[in-house]
């Protein structure tokens, strides 16, 4: 584009237009290596994503089993310790009178 509006002699200019298309040869070789890296960067993130998402959802459903089992051992502590105002329902659900209010309903 800028070689046309020049005044160059005619041998400059087809060294320049050579260097140009050389350079445009090497801009897309360099395009292309980097389009294939962005790609194959883009699969090894998804790999690892879907790994770590997988890893914290087991890590989730054992840390609720926990705070399940957790819970049930302080209801059976505090219907030892507090009959006064810890009671076990008929269905098995653990109750807690508080001034006279059943928790939960």
């Amino acid at each position: 584009m800028i070689i046309g509006g020049l005044s160059i002699p005619f041998s400059e200019a087809k060294v320049v237009d050579t260097l140009l298309k050389k350079a445009d040869a090497v801009n897309t070789v360099l395009l292309d290596a980097l389009e294939f890296t962005y790609k194959d960067s883009v699969r090894r993130q998804y790999v690892r994503l879907q790994y770590a998402y997988n890893r914290n959802q087991i890590q989730v459903v054992g840390l609720s089993s926990f705070i399940d089992y957790a819970a049930e051992e302080v209801g059976q502590y505090l219907l030892k310790a507090r009959p006064d105002i810890v009671t076990r329902r008929p269905d098995g659900t653990i109750a807690v009178s508080v001034d006279g209010v059943v928790y939960p309903p």
